[in-house]
């Protein structure tokens, strides 16, 4: 396990390991939140991400508006099945 003070190279004396370990649980916590918040984000919107998808494979490529209109039209139709 790398340790934020050390990265593979001997530890500094001016942090200490508490405080080493104490910034590595921390950065693991952000990492951690982060991922999960991404994970439900793509969750939440695998309609659009599917839409996405299928339109790229239709197309190929596709401007802002164009993505857009397809976030547009996919949150019209999660308005109506709610």
């Amino acid at each position: 396990m790398n340790r934020f003070s050390s990265g593979g190279r001997s530890r500094s004396t001016k942090t200490s390991e508490k405080t080493a370990v104490d910034i590595d649980d921390e950065v693991r916590r952000i990492v951690i939140d982060a991922y999960t918040t991404a994970k439900n984000l793509l969750a939440e919107n695998r309609d659009i991400l599917d839409a996405f998808a299928q339109a790229l494979l239709e197309r190929e490529t596709m401007d802002g508006a164009e993505i857009d209109e397809l976030i547009r039209e996919a949150q019209s139709r999660r308005a109506v099945s709610v």
